[in-house]
């Protein structure tokens, strides 16, 4: 009965999809006739949970101290969220905090309170080995799972010291740690004890066995002690030191070894070697879990009591693993693992000046396994929501071995276009169009597809073919439909009429700005350079179109492209929407960040009775009161720099609902082409401008001119300024700076805050 039920609901989301992108069509068709429209995380940088500062990760240890020491000073509503948030800080630095009586959500126990105290890896390999062992244990093989049921029964130093040797780089390949360093290194942990202890559970060895163990042991030592034990052994050279311990034990020798291992193990020993199968076992509890983002809570020291570590441990009662594992079998998570080495060895080698040959190898090797996954399958392609067999699809590819080829062949389009390997290009473009996989870039790949054929090759009719195919594939976004849907107009001049429905014909008003560009950014090809209405030197189209609005306008602004409209998005729909659904399959365990379909069109559709309920709830919010409404749910994890509630109070439910809207049926496609600029005025009422920038060059993308329409039609106030270099008086005022000093500089910047009326009285005053 249960298997019924959820092939109805299935069926029930594939409708809904279709229906829907029909719907996203059709509005951008009554847009053009006027009609009134039918309702429809970083690098190495972190984000401190407390005050919302982002910084290194090396320097986050002390700052969080700060943090947390000024806790008692918030208010009561403040001090419960920043407990929680805290206390994933205070883990990462070793120190227990958090509310005692919280309730246990996974397990129970000593090994649950090791998870939320003690050093990063060691939290990290408890709480994987931990998971994987009672939910994952079907993806292990029986000597793995008995390693790691021993690594639970150790102790806390010998833990600890194991989950530290196990990052450290080259212990996979059988290298020997030294006590000296261990002590060194390790002050909180008794590493003879720890040793002793992982000896006797065999997950380590403390003395060499054989050749490759002495072999192994001898880089350990200095330079100063290979020189001495060289002179003690009479070897001039390493490579006949090398030989001389790997010389078979003597019969008659002290402990069975030769007389050069025995000056070795003087000086090298006492050391630990992990054993392969300690290494193995717990390498596998680490890569079932790495595509959940074990890695990246751990990093950034948040909680693991709850599959939200953003959110409250009350928000939301961890419901259990799904039935559906994300890794049905042994092998599949074999092949996802080796399709994701490729992916590295790919990326590193783009990062490499000359491994263009090594990526296009990796590349060659995807493209081999893509196509043996269509042939096997032998399903047509398919363009519409109904027609796919499991919506799940939309999320789960990303975690199969061919998921992940296929996005490497999609990343090497472009490295075959710089060397004009166009007939390869498009073979790969059929192919990942035929595989079925990374649905949301269809409409990127019709587009480089269509271009290739009429512009490289010299095929219109199939260009058009491609065009036609895109405008009645479901999966091309509205914005890459009315692309391709301009661009099969210009090439055919008969598709006018019938294409007339897809254009986003509605009209944006325009601002024009005139400055005087820096010649040396012109003349070495760099991003363009302004000279600032005060004077300042080197500012960019953003920076120049902020001054102009603060001087015109009274507004203040920032430069926030799609930043704000995704932060409103998690903080008014989504994150309520993730913490009050009952959503089968999203969370497979406590250390994911995001549900497994965030981003997809199936996110909104499993969660839409609470997103329904919740944009009610906003629309009938005033303007005073949403700006109450931002400031008691506005959180330290927001950059609090920005003055939420004025800019949601000079947007208005409307137009909030709307964006809100946009980025729920699409998150992948209206998380980009976002305005750049915010613009916003404290007055009563609040106001709010989005002003998207554009250069002299520059023109918008159909991303771009969608959001601008559907903000318009929402009743936002919207424009696009254009940065010309040119022709006012103050333009050829600035033209001459960067002929002048410093000082000359300076004055100039003093007259431009006078009236303009002395034109010519001010340039003569420069050139003097």
């Amino acid at each position: 009965m249960s298997e019924m039920v959820q092939n109805a609901k299935q069926a029930d989301i594939r409708k809904y999809l279709g229906a829907r992108r029909k719907g996203s069509a059709a509005s951008s068709a009554s847009c053009a006739a006027g009609e009134a429209p039918r309702e429809a995380w970083p690098g190495r940088w972190v984000q401190c949970p407390v005050c919302a500062e982002r910084m290194t990760l090396a320097g986050v240890d002390g700052h969080l101290d700060v943090c947390l020491d000024q806790r008692e000073v918030l208010g009561r509503w403040e001090r419960s969220r920043a407990g929680v948030m805290g206390g994933g800080c205070r883990e990462r630095l070793g120190a227990e905090m958090g509310d005692a009586s919280a309730p246990a959500r996974i397990w129970s126990g000593e090994a649950a309170d090791e998870c939320r105290v003690g050093p990063y890896a060691a939290r990290a390999l408890l709480f994987a080995v931990q998971w994987v062992l009672q939910y994952e244990a079907h993806l292990l093989h029986a000597e793995e799972a008995d390693v790691l049921r021993q690594v639970l029964q150790l102790a806390r130093p010998a833990r600890w010291l194991l989950a530290r040797l196990l990052r450290r780089q080259g212990v996979g390949d059988g290298r020997w740690i030294r006590f000296s360093d261990m002590v060194r290194r390790y002050a909180d942990t008794d590493v003879p004890v720890a040793v002793r202890e992982l000896v006797a559970a065999k997950l380590a060895r403390a003395e060499p066995i054989d050749a490759a163990d002495w072999t192994a042991l001898l880089p350990t030592l200095t330079a100063p002690e290979r020189r001495e034990l060289c002179v003690q052994l009479q070897l001039r050279t390493d490579s006949m030191l090398e030989t001389a311990v790997r010389q078979p034990m003597g019969s008659g020798q002290s402990a069975g070894w030769s007389p050069a291992q025995q000056r070795l193990a003087t000086m090298a020993l006492p050391a630990v070697r992990l054993a392969a199968s300690a290494w193995q076992a717990c390498q596998v509890a680490f890569r079932i879990l790495q595509p959940l983002g074990l890695e990246t809570v751990f990093q950034t020291g948040q909680c693991i009591a709850s599959p939200l570590p953003n959110t409250p441990d009350a928000a939301i009662q961890w419901a259990g693993r799904p039935a559906r594992p994300l890794f049905e079998t042994r092998a599949a998570l074999d092949a996802y693992q080796e399709a994701a080495e490729w992916e590295r060895s790919f990326e590193e080698a783009l990062t490499q000046p000359s491994g263009a040959p090594l990526a296009l190898a990796v590349a060659e090797r995807a493209g081999a396994a893509l196509r043996s996954h269509v042939t096997r399958s032998s399903t047509p392609r398919i363009t519409r929501y109904q027609d796919l067999p499991d919506p799940t699809v939309l999320y789960r590819s990303a975690f199969t071995a061919v998921g992940v080829a296929a996005s490497i062949v999609w990343h090497s389009v472009a490295l075959l276009e710089r060397q004009t390997q166009y007939a390869e290009v498009v073979q790969r473009l059929e192919l990942l169009l035929d595989a079925n996989l990374a649905l949301h870039r269809r409409g990127r790949q019709y587009h480089r597809l269509s271009l290739l054929l009429w512009r490289r090759l010299q095929q219109p009719q199939r260009a058009l073919q491609v065009c036609r195919a895109a405008l009645a594939d479901e999966f091309v976004r509205v914005g890459e439909s009315v692309e391709v849907a301009q661009r099969a107009q210009r090439w055919d001049a008969s598709l006018k009429p019938a294409l007339r429905h897809w254009r986003l014909a509605t009209r944006i008003p325009e601002r024009v700005l005139y400055a005087r560009a820096l010649d040396a950014h012109r003349q070495a090809a760099k991003p363009s350079a302004f000279i600032g209405f005060d004077g300042r030197l080197n500012l960019s189209v953003e920076q120049l179109a902020l001054q102009s609005y603060a001087a015109d306008g009274g507004y203040r602004g920032r430069h926030t492209e799609g930043a704000l409209f995704t932060a409103l998005f998690e903080m008014f729909l989504a994150v309520p929407a993730v913490m009050h659904a009952d959503v089968s399959d999203a969370f497979h365990a406590p250390c994911q960040t995001r549900p497994l379909d965030w981003g997809t069109e199936v996110f909104a559709v499993r969660r839409s009775v609470g997103m329904r309920e919740q944009l009610r709830r906003l629309r009938a919010l005033s303007a005073a009161e949403l700006r109450e409404y931002v400031r008691q749910t506005i959180s330290c994890g927001h950059d609090l720099s920005l003055p939420w509630d004025v800019i949601v109070a000079g947007m208005g439910a409307t137009v909030l609902c709307a964006v809100l809207e946009r980025l729920a049926d699409d998150y992948a496609y209206w998380r980009g082409g976002a305005p750049d600029l915010i613009l916003w005025r404290d007055a009563d009422p609040p106001q709010c401008k989005f002003v998207e920038v554009k250069g002299a060059r520059d023109r918008l993308n159909e991303r771009q001119r969608a959001w601008l329409c559907e903000l318009q039609r929402a009743g936002a106030e919207v424009e696009v300024c254009r940065v010309l270099e040119g022709s006012s008086k103050r333009a050829r005022r600035a033209a001459r700076l960067s002929e002048y000093s410093t000082e000359q500089v300076e004055r100039v910047a003093r007259l431009y805050a006078d009236d303009d009326d002395d034109d010519d009285d001010e340039e003569e005053e420069v050139g003097r």
